[in-house]
């Protein structure tokens, strides 16, 4: 006799017993009910925990099963379609309700349905693969074939107005069953997937399988047609049946008692078929045969085996069963097997289903707490994201995140290492250097820096590098209107410039005499006058050359050119010119080369050492004009000569 039949005669002459009068059905039946009412319980509560057995439950507890197992089923089918609409509104895949948890139905649908769509995006057929697996093999296929994952969505949620025709859309006796607008000739037009009648307002559902079904659906699917869309069903092997989800699906023999085992054997399911056993082996009273020859104890409290009377209490052991005094205890407690009421610890009798972190047992009870980040939501079960932001425990910004917070620095702070919520000031002409972010001096202040430049200087635009500034330009000098101001670096001076007796000052070519260089021309000499007569000098120039320090050098630096125009006379052999410093270059600090060039002869005013100012001093630099190798004239230029205390 199989296990089921054997179950259901001690349950129904148990009932007899008690003269009580029932309706006996079938095994599938009930179980089926079983399954209906996990899946509806799913659908009311969108969670399988502590689902309430029904009163109808059978033999060892398989209706509790098959009711967490449709449960469960359904959950995953919810989550798998939900999987897909994403995948079709183009958004992530990630759930964000159990983040950094295994990927579940939601995100294995998801990916296989943009798969799906991927491939229709580049051409590519939309045909099985080996190696995805049945259930993301039906989806891909799916989601490839049509824009959602069971064919072509409608897109009109409800009856529709649409254009200028409101009016007459509206008035009595229209009736368009599914859209109002004017198209051609007609008023009413319909969802997609339907057709408009020849009276001009019924919609008729078109059946795709029968106009495109071939191509729709590959091969191995079949194509199965609903109210304005399709999907496509696969075609299973034997031992398989289709699952709209999940492709082709182990059919469990056994279950659903599809099975030809005899009487005298019990089916166990296997992948894809199921096989049938010879109940071999005989258990001791008390036990019964379960699968893989395993004899299990029968409890005949729960199946009302037991004879203990009325006032009596059945407690079920391995093999047998215990008829206790019918005490009632209080909420929490259960009755011993000595009688006695002891605390439930319902934390382990609902692992996992009362509390959404933590679980304490306490007397007669239980209570639930959260983990750190979260507090107790007024349910007293699930628990809620503490937003810890709100109570300021950064010195700066927060961030809350799940469980947690995160402070953050504003531009020009750094996060303490020590606490991880104070903000402490980035020096940062330390960290860069004093002279990386600024041209001379970094001055640091809270959360940023600023740069300093010394007296006679601006900062420029940039906040960083210094320009001088030209007080002759400005007019903020003191020199005296006999004066004339010379600009130099970080300042300025005023010099008293004039020619010699015997010489007078060239005006510029405007008429004016140069208030940057003075030249002066000698004049003819008093007979009586022998100084000036024998004296070789005919020009005299003054002009100024400002530098800036020279803390390092490498080699001389070029720092002015003295040119003389080529000047040929007819009859005469060639000038040669004769470049000297004679006076102010006591240090050794400069000298001067002769070159040549196309129409000039010119002396080049190098730096040979390092120089670090204030420096000042003022060059005597001759020139000797020879021609045939005797001296013709001098000509003498003094150059005022300033070195500013900076390199810049």
């Amino acid at each position: 006799m199989s296990n089921f039949r054997h179950r259901f005669e001690m349950a129904f002459l148990q009932l007899l017993l008690t003269g009580m009068t029932v309706v006996v059905t079938s095994p599938v039946d009930s179980l089926q009910h079983c399954c209906d009412n996990g899946r509806n319980w799913a659908k009311d509560k969108d969670h399988c925990n502590s689902i309430q057995p029904l009163q109808s439950n059978t033999v060892d507890g398989i209706c509790s099963n098959m009711q967490e197992r449709c449960c469960m089923e359904k959950i995953s089918e919810d989550q798998c379609q939900a999987g897909k609409v994403a995948a079709n509104n183009s958004t992530s895949c990630v759930s964000i309700s159990y983040p950094g948890c295994p990927k579940g139905p939601f995100e294995r649908c998801c990916e296989c349905c943009k798969l799906g769509k991927k491939s229709r995006e580049l051409g590519l057929p939309c045909s099985s693969l080996q190696g995805l697996g049945s259930d993301c093999d039906s989806i891909f296929v799916s989601c490839c074939l049509a824009n959602t994952a069971f064919g072509v969505q409608n897109q009109w949620d409800e009856w529709t107005f649409i254009g200028n025709d409101t009016e007459l859309c509206t008035k009595g006796g229209l009736g368009c069953s599914h859209i109002c607008k004017r198209i051609n000739d007609h008023l009413c037009s319909c969802k997609p997937g339907f057709s408009l009648l020849a009276d001009g307002v019924t919609c008729e559902d078109i059946d795709e399988c029968k106009t495109d079904g071939s191509t729709l659906c590959p091969g191995s699917q079949k194509c199965l047609n609903t109210a304005g869309s399709y999907y496509c069903q696969p075609i299973c092997v034997l031992g398989y049946i289709a699952d709209r989800v999940r492709g082709c699906v182990d059919q469990d023999e056994c279950l659903t008692h599809k099975h030809t085992c005899s009487p005298e054997e019990y089916c166990v399911n296997t992948i894809g078929s199921f096989r049938c056993k010879q109940e071999n082996f005989v258990c001791a009273k008390g036990l019964q045969l379960a699968e893989e020859n395993k004899c299990v104890d029968i409890d005949e409290c729960k199946t009302g085996a037991h004879v203990c009377g009325i006032g009596k209490q059945c407690r079920n052991t391995h093999g047998s069963y215990h008829c206790l005094t019918d005490r009632l205890c209080p909420l929490g407690f259960h009755i011993s097997d000595t009688g006695s009421c002891d605390d439930v610890d319902e934390c382990v009798q609902h692992s996992g289903r009362l509390c959404a972190h933590l679980c304490k047992n306490t007397y007669g009870s239980y209570s639930c707490s959260c983990t750190q980040g979260f507090k107790l939501a007024a349910n007293k079960h699930y628990c809620e994201d503490i937003d810890e932001c709100q109570g300021h425990p950064c010195s700066q910004k927060c961030i809350n995140v799940h469980g947690s917070y995160q402070c953050y620095c504003r531009r020009g702070f750094h996060l303490s290492e020590m606490d991880g919520s104070t903000c402490t000031d980035i020096n940062e002409c330390i960290q860069f250097g004093d002279r990386a972010i600024c041209l001379y001096e970094c001055v640091n202040t809270l959360g940023s820096y600023r740069c300093r430049c010394p007296p006679g200087y601006d900062r420029a635009l940039d906040g960083r590098l210094c320009n001088d500034i030209d007080e002759c330009a400005m007019q903020s000098h003191n020199c005296s209107t006999s004066q004339i101001c010379l600009n130099v670096g970080g300042g300025f001076r005023c010099l008293s410039l004039s020619c010699p007796m015997n010489y007078k000052a060239i005006p510029s070519r405007g008429g004016q005499i140069s208030a940057s260089l003075l030249r002066c021309v000698k004049l003819g000499c008093d007979a009586a006058d022998i100084q000036c007569n024998i004296d070789s000098v005919k020009d005299v120039s003054h002009t100024t050359l400002a530098l800036a320090s020279q803390p390092t050098l490498n080699a001389p630096l070029e720092v002015m050119y003295v040119r003389v125009p080529r000047v040929s006379v007819p009859h005469l052999p060639s000038p040669e010119i004769v470049f000297r410093i004679v006076d102010g270059n006591d240090r050794a600090i400069f000298d001067i080369i002769s070159t040549r060039e196309p129409n000039f002869l010119a002396g080049k005013l190098r730096i040979r050492q390092q120089i670090q100012g204030p420096y000042a001093t003022r060059l005597k630099v001759a020139l000797d004009f020879y021609r045939a190798g005797n001296l013709t004239h001098r000509n003498i230029i003094y150059i005022h000569v300033f070195v500013s205390p900076y390199a810049f």
